[in-house]
């Protein structure tokens, strides 16, 4: 059994994945998102869990396996390269790593690189001002914010 909740379930419904879809989520961290994901995305789906935390991926090992999320994948990242083709996703999702990140213009870049011109990316404001995080998103110049509640944002690449 996997506990979801109520704020998860919002926080996914929010992105919207539709079965086959290529998703990743940034920042998996223990897994809590993947069991959805995986089940939202289907078998011909994708879910990348990507964490630059070995213990999280651990972790998330652990997850697949037991919960047999044959259709996640782990992927140990460097925070502003990620191991992907360009354009390989349909959907990034960062619930908690955006206030996290150092140098925001760099990871943003990279996370448009990875997603397809018709996918969109969803990130948690975190422990962000609303103005802080519209800043980062619009100085890099190839984001559009679309979509805002009080916890997320969802952007378009420009």
């Amino acid at each position: 059994m996997t506990l979801i909740s109520s704020r998860q379930v919002d926080y996914l419904d929010l992105c919207n994945i539709r079965k086959g879809s290529r998703v990743m989520e940034y920042g998996s961290g223990l897994g809590l998102h993947l069991s959805r994901a995986s089940a939202l995305v289907g078998p011909a789906g994708a879910v990348y869990a990507a964490d630059i935390r070995k213990g999280s991926m651990l972790f998330v090992k652990l997850l697949i396996r037991t919960q047999r999320l044959d259709n996640v994948i782990p992927l140990h990242i460097k925070p502003y390269k990620i191991e992907l083709p360009d354009k390989e996703l349909d959907l990034i999702f960062s619930p908690g790593a955006f206030h996290q990140v150092t140098f925001p213009n760099l990871w943003l870049k990279e996370l448009h690189r990875l997603l397809n011109p018709a996918g969109f990316l969803i990130l948690g404001k975190g422990h962000q001002k609303e103005k802080q995080v519209k800043e980062k998103i619009y100085d890099t110049g190839i984001w559009e914010i679309v979509t805002e509640t009080r916890q997320f944002v969802r952007c378009l690449p420009l």
